[in-house]
């Protein structure tokens, strides 16, 4: 794959917040029921470890999905570093210690790490009985404090790309006192990262956007080096 960082992503950032990537997967879907079962599918996207895991769980499908959501997250994280880096999912090995413990009388979060072809992420997932939610942030280290997340149902009426950005818009809006016609975020290319501006002038701010079935999902990393 020809290189596209240069055109894809801005040198500068690369020095400044850390990156972050999200991923939701709405288990309610029937395209996410029974995958579990699929054995082409576990060989091609696991490791024997995680495969292991999936197969030897009482909730095999929401392990499955939690690992998947995992590394597409994992990867939506270090490819703003570099735009080449593999995305095979077997490249990216998940570390979810207390994974086999899943329980869904409630929501719960589990911690851990990715281990990918950029060097190691950390991880945070959080399951339901409706969806899983991961979120990254390469490179490791503690969760910054300006890491701000939300989870919502996309109303059957929307386009769930265009809610997601309205959301993340708004969100933006109450946390910096600025209105939400101000702000503006890119829906690029398959493959390349938005990108948020505001009053047309690109911003340092990380953001990823996801969006799967029932439910969207957004994380930003707030700047505070960036002047109105």
């Amino acid at each position: 794959m020809p290189s596209r960082l240069s055109i894809a992503w801005p040198k500068w950032r690369n020095n400044t917040l850390p990156h972050i990537g999200n991923d939701i997967v709405d288990l309610t879907n029937i395209a996410a029921r029974d995958k579990s079962k699929d054995t082409l599918f576990l060989k091609r996207v696991f490791l024997p470890t995680e495969e292991s895991l999936i197969v030897g769980n009482v909730k095999p499908d929401t392990v499955l999905w939690s690992l998947w959501s995992a590394k597409e997250a994992a990867y939506k994280a270090v490819m703003k570093a570099n735009m080449k880096v593999s995305s095979s999912p077997r490249r990216y090995r998940v570390i979810l210690p207390d994974m086999y413990e899943i329980q869904l009388k409630k929501s719960t979060s589990y911690k851990g790490w990715v281990e990918t072809p950029e060097g190691t992420v950390f991880l945070t997932t959080m399951v339901t009985s409706q969806f899983v939610h991961s979120l990254c942030i390469y490179p490791i280290g503690p969760i910054p404090k300006d890491l701000i997340w939300q989870i919502k149902p996309c109303p059957p009426e929307q386009d769930a790309s265009l809610y997601i950005r309205h959301l993340a818009g708004k969100k933006l809006a109450f946390h910096y006192h600025l209105p939400a016609s101000f702000w503006k975020i890119t829906e690029r290319k398959e493959g390349f990262p938005p990108l948020v501006y505001f009053r047309e002038k690109l911003t340092p701010i990380e953001i990823s956007l996801s969006h799967d079935g029932r439910f969207v999902a957004f994380s930003l990393l707030l700047s505070k080096s960036f002047t109105f």
